[in-house]
């Protein structure tokens, strides 16, 4: 963002230079045509009121001379019947030509024919133009400095939004950690915000999804398993036995690639789970003739296990109970 604004800077500058010293080049040079034409007029105003005093061709020839247009071979008298005073030149050999006409002393029309010559750039037109490039270019330099200053805190917010994003499509919690400069920025993390709040939702409305998933498939899976238990021995036994364990592996697969990046807390309140699982072991003991007790302590009993893997752990046990003894045998779980 930086450099763009830099070159933004740098070309919006230069081309304000560029206007700048080209408009002042014109004016002064039409400034400087315009004061020489003036002059030319000047010194055929002199020489035409010498004319008009005395036809004489010494008196005018010093009068020329004196005039910076005739020291220059650009004035000249041509008076009808007589000889040219000074140097006449066609219009297209020098320049432009301006003729005065006036009516000497004896009543003879005369003409004073002044050349003005094209515009060439003098010494102090370029030097003033050297000096407003210079100028220009030290405008430039400033303007970047400037420019620099003013768009650092922009960048500096911008720099921190895109943290926050990369670090919100990392999983991360959406933070905002120092006071916003921009209006755009603090919409930017407004919309972060909102974008997070509502992944945070999909989320858990997703583990609770799982959660739901996984004891709807495995506890008709546990009762089909004890039914299964209860065949006895058998080739169709065995075939429906391995289809329960192969759907088991299946409904396992499933859940784990269904929540492959799921962080589950390393630690569990056993009495909560043990109650939890407990509400479905007690409704098929007693479908099976069987007392079921529960002893759990009152305060929370903290075990270095996941709650899932508890409950699978607590599944596994019970399974085994169920599928090992007789229906109508007594069972009791207990947390000590």
């Amino acid at each position: 963002m930086r450099r763009f604004v830099r070159w933004l800077i740098v070309g919006g500058c230069v081309l304000t230079a560029a206007v700048v010293v080209t408009v002042a080049g014109v004016a002064l040079g039409v400034g400087e045509h315009q004061r020489a034409v003036q002059a030319a007029e000047s010194d055929a105003a002199a020489v035409a009121s010498v004319l008009e005093a005395s036809t004489d061709h010494d008196t005018l020839l010093a009068a020329v001379a004196r005039t910076a247009t005739g020291r220059d071979g650009r004035l000249g008298v041509r008076i009808d019947g007589r000889p040219t005073v000074g140097t006449t030149h066609p219009a297209s050999e020098r320049g432009i030509v301006v003729q005065r006409p006036v009516s000497t002393a004896e009543g003879r029309p005369a003409v004073i024919e002044t050349v003005v010559p094209g515009w060439t750039p003098s010494v102090p037109f370029l030097q003033l133009l050297a000096l407003l490039a210079a100028a220009g270019a030290v405008a430039v330099g400033v303007a970047v400095l400037v420019g620099h200053r003013l768009v650092r805190p922009a960048e500096a917010e911008l720099r921190r939004v895109a943290r926050v994003g990369w670090s919100i499509s990392k999983g991360g919690a959406w933070h905002s950690t120092r006071a916003v400069v921009l209006p755009e920025a603090a919409e930017l993390d407004r919309v972060l915000h909102a974008v997070t709040a509502h992944a945070d939702a999909l989320r858990i409305s997703e583990r609770e999804l799982i959660s739901d998933l996984s004891h709807r498939l495995r506890t008709p899976l546990t009762s089909l398993a004890l039914d299964a238990e209860a065949i006895g021995d058998g080739e169709v036994a065995q075939r429906i036995r391995k289809a329960i364990d192969a759907l088991n592996a299946d409904v396992d697969a499933i859940i784990r690639a269904a929540r492959p990046d799921e962080v589950l807390p390393s630690h569990c309140d056993a009495v909560a789970v043990v109650r939890g699982r407990m509400t479905f072991w007690s409704a098929l003991a007693e479908h099976a003739g069987r007392c079921c007790q529960v002893s759990v302590s009152g305060g929370p009993a903290v075990v270095p296990l996941t709650s899932r893997d508890l409950a699978a752990v607590l599944d596994a046990l019970l399974g085994n109970v169920f599928g090992h003894t007789a229906d109508g045998c007594a069972v009791g779980v207990s947390v000590v």
